[in-house]
């Protein structure tokens, strides 16, 4: 018998076969393509938070002795973190109001571009920011024992805006946000 040409079965059969693995791969490209770009937001954020931790600590937060031996208490109380470099007229080490985190509350947040530099925090830079970097800040005790205690989140917009700002927990748990927690002890100078 001869047999020059494919069988109906056979056709069939290696069409399956290929949308089968056409599916795959497709598949496994999709899911690579979500997995870069929750790493790139992740780590945007990591660093965006760390910078801006890094900040809020280098500010000015000790106490020293004045010229008749009285302990003085020295905080930042004016830097305005939102812009870059820094300048008076901002809140510093103020403590925050408690849902800083979770809204945007002036003097405790800012917004970055897509590659994670700082636009400002006006309305401008929020129609053109990418992510949200919040920051809280809360203190407790008192003089030479006193402990600043800071968190920062940064998130992308979109998220940050569809999730409720009465639903914290749901808003950490989101993909790409990063919230980051310090501490800083009132040294003695």
């Amino acid at each position: 018998m001869d047999r020059r040409g494919f069988t109906l079965v056979e056709v069939v059969a290696a069409v399956s076969l290929l949308t089968v693995v056409g599916l795959s791969v497709s598949t496994a490209l999709i899911a690579g393509r979500t997995a870069a770009v929750y790493g790139r937001a992740r780590t945007i954020g990591r660093i965006a938070a760390q910078s801006r931790l890094a900040m809020l600590t280098s500010l000015a937060f000790y106490t020293s002795t004045d010229a008749a031996g009285a302990e003085v208490v020295v905080t930042d109380t004016t830097s305005d973190l939102t812009v870059d470099p820094l300048t008076s007229g901002g809140v510093g080490l103020r403590p925050s109001p408690a849902d800083a985190l979770w809204r945007d509350t002036a003097g405790y947040v800012d917004y970055l571009d897509v590659t994670g530099r700082a636009l400002g925090a006006d309305a401008a830079a929020r129609m053109r920011a990418a992510y949200v970097r919040r920051w809280a800040i809360g203190r407790c005790g008192a003089g030479a024992g006193e402990v600043a205690l800071f968190a920062v989140l940064v998130a992308p917009v979109a998220t940050a805006v569809r999730v409720p700002a009465g639903d914290p927990a749901r808003l950490r748990d989101q993909p790409g946000v990063v919230v980051l927690r310090a501490t800083r002890l009132r040294e003695a100078r």
